[in-house]
């Protein structure tokens, strides 16, 4: 579905989450919570990717987009991740954390759930994917 602002949707990304949130729940018969970032966002967000250590080049990074930004409290549990070949920090004025691998993602300790667990709803997707559509469409 493609929704652009004057179609009667409107533009900010909360209102557009809700709206795609009732869709989709009104489709399927169950709540499916919708995180939403604008072309202008991503673009912003791979480029101060960019400017963090890759401690792991040969592993993959991932970023998971949040709700809403995180309290300064809870920031730090990511900010000061420290498990074994994991590294972690929240970007993006506190909405998305960005996490590099030396593991698989199997093994990581840094989970979704494990990021849920500071009271936000999150979907990872991994940095290429997104550094590929900020190149497309940011």
């Amino acid at each position: 579905m493609l929704l652009t602002p004057g179609a009667g949707i409107p533009s900010a990304r909360g209102a557009v989450a809700a709206h795609l949130a009732t869709v989709l729940t009104d489709e399927f018969g169950f709540d499916i919570p919708v995180i939403v970032r604008s072309p202008a966002e991503l673009a912003a967000l791979v480029a101060e990717v960019a400017t963090l250590p890759d401690p792991y080049p040969e592993g993959r990074s991932y970023l998971a987009f949040l709700d809403r930004p995180l309290p300064d409290a809870k920031r730090a549990v990511f900010d000061e991740w420290s498990a074994e070949r994991e590294w972690a920090r929240v970007v993006s004025a506190g909405d998305t954390v960005l996490y590099r691998l030396g593991v698989s993602a199997h093994e990581a300790k840094l989970t979704k759930a494990r990021i849920e667990r500071q009271g936000v709803v999150a979907t990872s997707r991994d940095l290429r994917v997104v550094t590929e559509l900020a190149a497309r469409w940011g």
